[in-house]
């Protein structure tokens, strides 16, 4: 298919796919799943975590999606609105228990 007839979940595995070819060792996701539909976020989250997790990569998540971050992340660092960056160390655990 042409690249403007592509699904958004189709267009995000392949820029995944186009960022392994470089053979990174670390990833930095801008809201990876932004404009994709529920079912597909988590297919598209699943994949990264398994590529990260299978070519021992590092991982640097940015979203606003809180239910996102506390599925997936081992650290958060909330930068806030303009007031300095905090270490969350408990947030995902927190968020889980919630």
């Amino acid at each position: 298919r042409r690249p403007g007839e592509v699904s958004g979940g189709e267009a995000q595995r392949l820029a995944l796919a186009r960022i392994l070819l470089l053979k990174p060792a670390l990833i930095v996701a801008d809201e990876p799943t932004s404009r994709l539909d529920p079912l597909v976020q988590r297919e598209t989250i699943a994949l990264l975590a398994e590529i990260v997790a299978s070519e021992s990569l590092g991982l640097v998540l940015i979203s606003h999606d809180r239910a996102l971050l506390a599925a997936t992340a081992d650290e958060v660092l909330d930068i806030g609105a303009g007031e300095g960056a905090t270490t969350l160390p408990g947030f995902a655990r927190g968020l889980q228990g919630a």
